[in-house]
């Protein structure tokens, strides 16, 4: 049983809160952006906190915080929260190889949690996101598990990919005809663009192969049209290699339909011409949609 401190400050009191890695989306969508897993210690004093109410308050200090607790009694290691529709949270992450939930009130009171075999060996989830029916999906390296508000098992889905390789989800989203989710690499072949039917269903799946191997995608979102925007990171070539090793990319980005069919791609970053880059590892982990575009 492990000792786990629930730092639900700031980052954890946004209005419909979603994933929060390095990034937050505060809008009212159900598609959420990626779990912090950072220490409250770098959380800047500068802080807006946005109430359930639809209020917010701006502060300069610690008065932001809502509440710090410590469940000695959780039997599994949150990485990830999103706020539910009485203002309280639910965290998801892994226990014994098994995918967790967990649920706390708005006083940071716990409210239950339970734990369903999943295969979770490599620990996450990578990404969870609160749904339409008011449920949650979290994702994880063998595949995706769905709950209900209560965290009642609804679905799962741990299918391999392209032959026995388990899927490595990243990040996923929900749309109006299903969830679309991202994987890391497999191989020359690529990543892949996963979609998935409300009821967990693998409905269709692209991947975008490359001569280099270890290209990642690691986050999307829905366009204002209806297409995909992915990001990630690309392979790039170094003195005379042009396949390198996977910490020497660049960042990527691609639109795509509904489909998976690429509009446009772009990478950013060191572009090598013969001699050897400057720039080592440049790489996209997160992404959500801003009043003029995108931010990564």
């Amino acid at each position: 049983m492990k000792l786990l401190i629930l730092v639900i400050t700031i980052l954890l009191i946004l209005t419909n809160c979603s994933k929060i890695e390095n990034l937050t989306q505060t809008d009212n969508s159900s598609s959420s952006k990626k779990g912090d897993n950072s220490s409250s210690d770098n959380i800047s004093n500068d802080i807006i906190t946005f109430e359930c109410d639809g209020s917010s308050t701006s502060s300069f200090d610690n008065s932001v915080i809502k509440f710090n607790k410590i469940y000695s009694d959780w039997k599994g290691s949150a990485l990830q929260v999103v706020q539910d529709e009485e203002c309280g949270f639910v965290v998801s992450g892994n226990s014994s190889n098994k995918a967790w939930f967990a649920k706390v009130d708005k006083e940071g009171e716990p409210r239950g949690q339970k734990s369903y075999d999943l295969s979770a060996s490599f620990g996450g989830p990578e990404a969870m996101i609160k749904t339409s029916d008011g449920g949650y999906l979290s994702a994880y390296i063998h595949g995706l598990i769905k709950v209900d508000k209560d965290l009642n098992f609804k679905w799962k889905n741990t299918k391999k990919l392209h032959g026995q390789v388990p899927p490595y989800y990243k990040d996923v989203i929900e749309s109006s005809d299903g969830f679309y989710a991202v994987t890391e690499w497999h191989g020359e072949k690529g990543p892949a663009l996963v979609k998935i039917s409300k009821q967990g269903k693998i409905q269709k799946t692209v991947r975008y192969p490359s001569s280099c191997k270890f290209n990642d995608l690691n986050a999307l979102v829905e366009t204002d049209d209806g297409d995909l925007i992915m990001s990630g990171s690309v392979v790039h070539g170094n003195s005379g290699y042009p396949c390198s090793f996977s910490w020497l990319t660049n960042l990527w980005i691609l639109k795509v339909n509904k489909s998976g069919k690429v509009k446009w791609q772009k990478s950013y970053g060191c572009i090598p011409k013969g001699k050897k880059c400057s720039h080592n590892w440049e790489e996209a982990n997160d992404m959500i949609k801003t009043d003029d575009g995108y931010a990564i």
